[in-house]
C-alpha cells in the first residue's frame, strides 16, 4: 500500500514538474515577446497595438497595401506593424519613400530575413538580384544586366531595327492568335503570357531558345505554376507568423506541390543546360543575349586575373539572376497589358481617343514604331495611368537597412523589415485628385504634352529599382500600340461586371475577365 502511495505521489510530482516546465516555457516566451514589443514600440515609430504571438498579421487583408494605406490616415506616413513577433516598418507617401529608398538607397539596400524570400531560393541558397543584399556581387550583376538590356532597348542603327523587328514579329503572331477567337469572348492573359514569354526567352537566351525548351503543354503548366506561386506569396505574412506552416505546406504530397516542384526542377535544369550551351558556343565578338553578356563579364575578369570579380559571377549566381529576370519580365509586362485592356473596355471614350491618335500619327495600315512614341502622347499617358492605378507591385520587395540608421526622427536597427507602400503613393488624393478613377489626362499639360511626374514610381526608386524597367517600358509601348492599332476591345456580354480589385500576390494581376477583340476596319 505504501509503495502504491509513494508511486502515486511520485507520478503527481512528475506531472507537476512537467506542468511547471511548460508554464515556465510559455512564461519565458511571453516575457520575450513583451520585451520585443516594448523595445520596438519605444525605438520604432508607433503603430497599431499588436496581439500576442500573431501581432497585427490578421488585421491585414490578402491585399495588405489597402489596409496599410487606411492605417496611414491614423498613424501617419511611417509606422510599425508586427508580423507575428517581428516588427516591420511601413513607409507611405512619396516623400518618405524617397527619403528611405533614394536618399539612403545604399543603406536600405538589404533584404530582411522573411519567408517571402524562401520562394526565390535555389538549392544553394538565395542568389540573383531579388533576394540578396546590396553587395559588390549584386552591384556587378546589376551593372552587367543593365548594360545588356540597354543594348536592346537603346541600341542604334541596324541593332535597334533588328530588335524592333523581333518584337513586332512576335506581336504580329499574338495578333493572329487573337483573330482566331473571331470576335468571341475570351481571356486574353494566356495568349499574352505565351507571347511575352517568347520575348523574354529570346532576350535572356537568344533566338530559337523558346521553341527548344517550351511546348504548349509546358507553357500551360508554367502559367498554372505562376498562379500557385502568387497564391503562396500572398500568404507570406501568415508564413512569417507561423513558419512551420510554410514547411508543412511545402511538404504536403498534393498534386499542386508535385507539379510545382517538377516545374521548378525542369526550369532549373533548363537554365543549367542553357548556361553550358552558351559557354560552349560563346564568341566574345558576338554577344547574342543577356546570358552571353554575363559570361563575357566573367571571362574578362578571368583574363584580367580578377579572381574576386570572377567569383561573383559563378554559375549559380548567373542562373539566379537570369531566373529573376525571366520570371519578373513574364509577369510585369503580361499583367500590365491585361490591366490596360481592362481599362480600355471599361472606358470606351478613352479607347476612342487612343484610336483617333493612332489613326492620325500611324495610320491603320501601318505598324507603330518605337520612334512614334514621342508623338503618341495620349497613348503614352494611358500607359502611365495604367501603371499608376494598377500599381502591380504595390509594396515592392521588402528592404532592410544594412546598418543602424537615424531616419524619420528615430533609430532604425539593422535588419528591420521595411515595406515601401507604393500603392499609397499612387493612390494619394493629394497627388492624384480622384485617384481611384482612370484619368490619363492627368499626365498631359494644357498643350497636350506628356508630363513626367516624379510621383509615378511603379518600378520603385534607388539602388534596388527594377533592373528591367527600360525593357518593360519598351515592351509595353510596342504591345499596346500594336494591339490598339489593330483591334477595338469591348466588354463581353456574358460578363455582367468587371471587378477592378487586383488579384492577391507579389505581382497584382487582374481578376480573370473576358473581352471581345474586333479587328478595326
Amino acid at each position: 500500500m505504501s509503495t502504491m502511495a509513494g508511486s502515486l505521489v511520485q507520478n503527481c510530482l512528475m506531472q507537476l514538474s512537467v506542468c511547471n516546465v511548460a508554464i515556465a516555457i510559455v512564461a519565458i516566451g511571453l516575457l520575450n515577446y513583451i520585451w520585443t514589443v516594448v523595445q520596438a514600440r519605444t525605438t520604432l515609430p508607433s503603430g497599431p497595438l499588436p496581439w500576442p504571438i500573431v501581432g497585427n498579421t490578421f488585421a491585414l487583408s490578402r491585399l495588405p497595401e489597402l489596409t496599410l494605406t487606411e492605417m496611414r490616415k491614423r498613424y501617419g506616413d511611417v509606422f510599425t506593424v508586427f508580423i507575428g513577433t517581428r516588427p516591420c516598418l511601413i513607409v507611405n507617401g512619396v516623400n518618405k519613400v524617397k527619403e528611405a529608398l533614394l536618399k539612403n538607397s545604399v543603406t536600405f539596400g538589404g533584404r530582411p530575413n522573411l519567408m517571402l524570400f524562401k520562394f526565390f531560393e535555389i538549392p544553394n541558397g538565395p542568389v540573383g538580384i531579388s533576394a540578396t543584399d546590396y553587395t559588390p556581387t549584386l552591384r556587378l550583376h546589376r551593372k552587367v544586366t543593365h548594360t545588356a538590356i540597354r543594348n536592346y532597348t537603346q541600341a542604334s542603327g541596324s541593332d535597334a531595327a533588328k530588335f524592333e523587328q523581333l518584337v513586332r514579329g512576335e506581336i504580329n503572331k499574338l495578333i493572329k492568335v487573337i483573330e482566331k477567337h473571331e470576335s468571341k469572348p475570351f481571356d486574353v492573359l494566356p495568349d499574352l503570357l505565351n507571347s511575352v514569354t517568347f520575348l523574354i526567352f529570346t532576350v535572356c537566351f537568344g533566338p530559337d531558345s523558346f521553341e527548344k525548351h517550351i511546348d504548349r503543354k509546358s507553357l500551360e503548366k508554367l502559367s498554372a505554376a505562376l498562379t500557385v506561386f502568387d497564391e503562396y506569396i500572398s500568404m507570406n505574412n501568415i508564413f512569417d507568423t507561423f513558419p512551420f506552416l510554410y514547411h508543412l505546406l511545402m511538404k504536403i504530397p498534393s498534386k499542386t506541390n508535385r507539379e510545382l516542384e517538377a516545374l521548378t526542377n525542369d526550369l532549373l535544369s533548363m537554365l543549367e543546360k542553357e548556361l553550358e550551351t552558351h559557354k560552349e558556343t560563346y564568341d566574345p565578338d558576338t554577344v547574342r543575349d543577356i546570358l552571353d553578356a554575363m559570361i563575357k563579364a566573367k571571362r574578362e575578369a578571368e583574363d584580367e586575373e580578377r579572381d574576386d570579380k570572377a567569383s561573383m559571377l559563378d554559375d549559380y549566381s548567373l542562373i539566379g539572376t537570369i531566373g529573376d529576370l525571366f520570371f519578373a519580365g513574364m509577369q510585369t509586362t503580361s499583367y500590365t497589358v491585361q490591366w490596360y485592356l481592362l481599362f480600355m473596355i471599361t472606358h470606351p471614350q478613352i479607347q476612342k481617343k487612343v484610336h483617333d491618335e493612332l489613326d492620325q500619327i500611324v495610320g491603320r495600315n501601318n505598324y507603330p514604331a518605337i520612334e512614334n512614341r514621342s508623338s503618341l502622347k495620349f497613348l503614352d499617358a494611358t500607359i502611365s495611368e495604367t501603371l499608376r492605378l494598377s500599381s502591380i507591385v504595390p509594396l515592392s520587395l521588402p528592404h532592410a537597412p544594412l546598418k543602424d540608421i537615424e531616419i524619420f526622427g528615430q533609430k532604425i536597427p539593422k535588419g528591420t523589415a521595411v515595406w515601401a507602400n507604393l500603392w499609397s503613393v499612387h493612390h494619394d488624393e493629394a497627388l492624384w485628385p480622384n485617384a481611384k478613377q482612370f484619368q490619363p489626362q492627368r499626365f498631359l499639360d494644357k498643350n497636350g504634352d506628356l508630363i513626367k511626374s516624379p510621383n509615378l514610381i511603379p518600378f520603385s526608386v534607388g539602388t534596388r529599382t527594377c533592373i528591367g524597367e527600360s525593357l518593360a517600358r519598351y515592351e509595353l509601348f510596342m504591345y499596346i500600340s500594336h494591339l490598339m492599332n489593330h483591334f477595338e476591345f469591348k466588354m463581353a456580354e456574358s460578363q455582367e461586371s468587371y471587378d477592378l480589385q487586383p488579384r492577391p500576390g507579389l505581382v497584382h494581376g487582374c481578376k480573370s475577365y473576358k473581352l471581345i477583340a474586333t479587328p478595326r476596319k
